[in-house]
């Protein structure tokens, strides 16, 4: 696969980053049929799904951040996504999962 798909001067479109918004759009697509197939209503559907991908996102950089707080020197760094990313996917599923259940 081509790390870059498009590329027009400074403007480039990843094939990752492409990978996962299809990714996400086709996880969406079979959450939302088979929450259909069983009944439920489709606005807490979509509801409980972005909520859950913003809980896992939120969750877990603060975990990332608190767990490896010497990298992270003031509050502005731990804020900055592109120069120190980082994700704590153990704790955002926790999260993720936990909201799905409050909800």
């Amino acid at each position: 696969m081509l790390p870059t798909l498009i590329s027009i001067g400074s403007f480039r479109i990843y094939s990752y980053g492409v990978m996962l918004s299809l990714g996400l759009f086709v996880g969406l697509y079979y959450f939302w049929k088979m929450g259909r197939d069983e009944h439920w209503e489709e606005i807490a559907l979509f509801d409980g799904f972005f909520l859950a991908l913003l809980t896992y996102y939120v969750v877990g950089r603060v975990g990332y951040v608190l767990s490896n707080w010497s990298e992270f020197q003031s509050l502005s760094a731990a804020f900055s996504l592109l120069s120190r990313p980082g994700i704590a996917h153990y704790l955002g599923i926790a999260g993720s999962l936990a909201m799905v259940i409050v909800i």
